[in-house]
C-alpha cells in the first residue's frame, strides 16, 4: 500500500510542476519589422501560442506597468514593486500623441527580476533610434 501512495505523491508532484510551467513558463517575442512596418508580439506557453501583429505606425512607445505586492499575513504591508511590459498603440481617433492611445499588454505576468524595465528601454531605444533616420 504504501508503494502506491508514492506514486500517487509523485505523480500529483509532476502534474503540479507541468501546470505551474504552463502558467509561468512563457516564451516572449517582440519583432519591430521596419520593412514591412509591422509590430509583431509572439507569446508561447507549453499549452498555448498566441500571435498579434500590429502597425508599425500606430507603436509609440513601451510603457512599464507596476505593482506593489502585499504579504500573504498581512495585506497592509507591502513587500516589493513588480512590473509587466505594454505597449502604447494610436487608437485611431486622429487625436494627437498621447490623446487617442490605447494600452496593449505584451505579456500578462508580472515580474520583480527587472526584465520589463529592459524590454520596454531597448523598445523606446529603438524607435527613438528609427524617429532620428
Amino acid at each position: 500500500m504504501g508503494d502506491w501512495i508514492g506514486v500517487v505523491i509523485a505523480l500529483l508532484g509532476v502534474g503540479m510542476g507541468v501546470a505551474a510551467m504552463g502558467i509561468f513558463g512563457e516564451r516572449l517575442q517582440i519583432i519591430l519589422d521596419e520593412q514591412a512596418g509591422t509590430a509583431t508580439i509572439r507569446n508561447r506557453t507549453i499549452f498555448r501560442h498566441k500571435e498579434e501583429l500590429f502597425p508599425l505606425k500606430d507603436l509609440q512607445k513601451a510603457d512599464r506597468e507596476t505593482t506593489l505586492t502585499s504579504s500573504a499575513s498581512d495585506p497592509t504591508e507591502l513587500r516589493y514593486v513588480v512590473g509587466r511590459p505594454a505597449l502604447i498603440l494610436d487608437d485611431g481617433s486622429g487625436q494627437g500623441a498621447g490623446q487617442g492611445t490605447v494600452r496593449h499588454l505584451i505579456t500578462g505576468n508580472y515580474s520583480n527580476s527587472g526584465s520589463a524595465e529592459i524590454l520596454v528601454k531597448a523598445i523606446n531605444n529603438w524607435l527613438e533610434l528609427r524617429e532620428k533616420r
